[in-house]
């Protein structure tokens, strides 16, 4: 365990020196950055410097060079007093007109301000402003100059724009003696109103306007003094301080606003009617906003219909295949027409009764042995039949089908065997026709009625042809046997 945590140890040093090395890489285009006359390949920091990230930028004041006490290095073996300072032992300050390390730089703003002792930035006279405090103030003496801007900040009771009156706001009228800056107008108490407060308002038991005197009835009360009561139901209406007329708020109406909107209306003035609102349930008499709305219609007041492609309850559902891509309707579904061969109210049914094409609208030809399309109107014919009514009779291909049908309808022992009997009697039968069409005829080219070899031929495959037919309807019957 010992060598273990030793072995951990020394691998967390080798990589805190790493990182440590990373960090204090030096940048080969950082300043005062030199190759080692040693090693031209290492970089260093020039001679009088030392390393400050990856720059060497701290300079270097030692031996015989070193400072004293109170003094900065400010380039290799140069020492100077710290900003504000002058002096052998750097302790007496700069006067007004200079600042920097001993005083080296002449103040700009002198003699209307002073300087950082760092920065050299101007702080201005009280009567002075400006980036140099090169303007002077036009505040009078109960005025504040902005030493940026130069406006003037007055004093509690004075105003104009150099600070130059006195406001003169009336006792017990004004809220107190100071008053604004640009127009001189003092902040009255309520009930009383002028430019110094000086006269009392005529409202009974409301305040006026304080620049022209006239009323401004409180809630609840009207007329030129504020002296009449309203009558209305203040709860859903205000009074109109002038005629005492009730104004309604939205979902009520009346001479006294106390009547909500009748069901199915809303609004101001009970103007708006309700949208499709779900089982004709009333809408907000404020806002006309719907719980839920009915099929087919969507939105807060149940007043949009359902988007192309959609109908239903949230217009969620996804409307049929109609003709020509025609949006169904947005409450039901169902479609306007329907392509041809297609019925129903959503076009999901195919024609019957022997019609097809356009609205089912087509009556269909007799089909003997068949049915008729429902889009075309041609016959389909079964199995074995061919022909424009399916009234022909296509024996070889009826026999094959009902060869097929009879094996498949055995069960899964029948299903075997057709699948490997019946390609077989198929492929006997054709070697057959092309032994008796094409093969062995003699050499000499002489008409004869059938040549021995196929004669024989023919016997021998009969005879196997008999005995494959044999072996499949053993096969179906031991199939019936066991099932």
């Amino acid at each position: 365990n010992l060598v273990e945590m030793k072995l951990l140890l020394q691998a967390v040093g080798a990589l805190l020196c790493c990182s440590l090395s990373s960090l204090n890489t030096l940048d080969p285009k950082g300043k005062n950055v030199c190759r080692s006359l040693r090693d031209p390949s290492t970089l260093e920091c020039c001679t009088g410097w030392r390393q400050e990230g990856k720059d060497c930028t701290i300079p270097v004041c030692e031996g015989e060079q070193a400072c004293l006490k109170n003094e900065l290095c400010v380039k290799p073996g140069v020492c100077r007093c710290p900003p504000g300072y002058f002096g052998a032992h750097c302790k007496t300050r700069c006067p007004s007109e200079f600042w920097d390390s001993d005083c080296r730089q002449l103040c700009p703003c002198y003699p209307y301000g002073r300087c950082h002792p760092v920065t050299g930035e101007c702080t201005c006279n009280t009567n002075r402003w400006g980036p140099l405090c090169q303007f002077p103030c036009r505040c009078a003496r109960h005025g504040h100059c902005d030493p940026i801007y130069g406006n003037c900040t007055c004093d509690e009771g004075w105003w104009t724009s150099t600070c130059a009156k006195p406001c003169q706001c009336m006792s017990g009228g004004a809220v107190g003696p100071s008053c604004e800056q640009l127009t001189g107008r003092c902040q009255c108490h309520r009930g009383h109103w002028g430019l110094k407060c000086p006269v009392s308002c005529n409202c009974y038991m409301s305040p006026c306007n304080q620049r022209t005197g006239v009323c401004e009835c409180d809630p609840g009360w009207w007329g030129p003094s504020c002296d009449r009561r309203c009558n209305c139901d203040l709860t859903h209406s205000s009074c109109d301080p002038a005629s005492g007329q009730c104004l309604c708020q939205p979902g009520f109406q009346g001479p006294y606003c106390n009547k909500p909107c009748a069901p199915g209306t809303y609004g101001s003035g009970c103007m708006m009617s309700c949208g499709s609102c779900k089982d004709n349930q009333t809408c907000s008499v404020i806002d006309g906003a719907c719980a839920a709305c009915d099929p087919g219609w969507k939105g807060t007041q149940c007043n949009s219909s359902c988007p192309f492609g959609f109908y239903g309850d949230g217009c969620k559902q996804t409307c049929p295949h109609c003709r020509k891509n025609e949006p169904c309707d947005p409450e039901t579904g169902n479609c306007g027409s329907c392509e041809p061969g297609w019925t129903g109210p959503r076009c999901e049914e195919a024609c019957s009764n022997g019609t097809y094409g356009k609205a089912c609208s087509f009556l269909c030809k007799p089909c003997v042995s068949g049915r008729c399309h429902h889009v075309t109107g041609k016959c389909i014919c079964e199995p074995g039949f061919q022909g424009e009514s399916c009234e022909s009779e296509h024996i070889h291909l009826k026999a094959i089908t009902c060869l097929c049908v009879c094996v498949c309808s055995s069960g899964i022992r029948g299903a075997v065997l057709a699948g490997v009997l019946v390609p077989l009697l198929l492929l006997l039968l054709a070697v057959l026709f092309c032994c008796l069409c094409c093969g062995g005829g003699p050499a000499d080219g002489k008409d004869r009625s059938l040549p021995h070899f196929s004669l024989q031929f023919y016997v021998h495959l009969t005879y196997a042809l008999h005995q494959t037919l044999d072996y499949l309807k053993s096969g179906v019957s031991n199939t019936h046997t066991h099932t």
